[in-house]
C-alpha cells in the first residue's frame, strides 16, 4: 500500500516505446524511493554540463529520465545523513534544478522523495501543435 503514486501518459518523442522509457521514474536514494515524471520537451538536455548525469545513469533513452537522473545526483549530498534533510533544503536545491531545465524547454513536473511532493509547472505547447482535432483524422 502506498499514500503516494506517481502516474504519466507520455506522448514519446525521444527514445522507443518501451518500459524503459515510462514514466514515472523510480529510484533509490537515502533509503527512500524517489519518483519523477516529466512533461516537456528538452531539446539539448545532453550537452549541458550541469544536467549530464555521472554516477546515476538512465536506463532509457528519454530526456525526462535524463533529468531526473541529474536531479538525483543533486540530491544526494543532502540525503547522505540518515535523516531526510529539511524541507527548505529540498526545495531550494528543487528550485535551482527547475530553473536549469527551463532554459532548455517545458519544464513541468512532479517528483517526490518519499516524503514531500514538489509539482513544478513552468509552460505548455497550446494544445493545438496538432494541426486537426484527433477525431478528424479518422475520416
Amino acid at each position: 500500500m502506498t499514500t503516494l503514486a506517481i502516474s504519466h501518459v507520455r506522448r514519446a518523442t525521444r527514445g522507443d516505446v518501451a518500459e524503459r522509457n515510462s514514466q514515472s521514474f523510480a529510484r533509490v536514494l537515502g533509503t527512500r524511493w524517489h519518483s519523477f515524471a516529466h512533461n516537456g520537451d528538452l531539446p539539448g538536455i545532453e550537452a549541458q554540463p550541469t544536467l549530464m548525469p555521472s554516477a546515476i545513469r538512465p536506463a532509457g533513452e528519454t530526456d525526462s529520465e535524463q533529468a531526473f537522473c541529474a536531479l538525483l545526483e543533486r540530491l544526494q549530498a543532502l540525503w547522505a545523513t540518515k535523516q531526510a534533510p529539511t524541507l527548505v533544503a529540498r526545495l531550494k536545491l528543487i528550485e535551482c534544478f527547475a530553473a536549469d531545465l527551463r532554459r532548455l524547454g517545458p519544464a513541468n513536473f512532479i517528483y517526490s522523495d518519499g516524503d514531500a511532493l514538489f509539482a513544478h509547472a513552468d509552460r505548455r505547447r497550446p494544445h493545438n501543435y496538432l494541426k486537426r482535432w484527433p477525431a478528424e483524422s479518422q475520416t
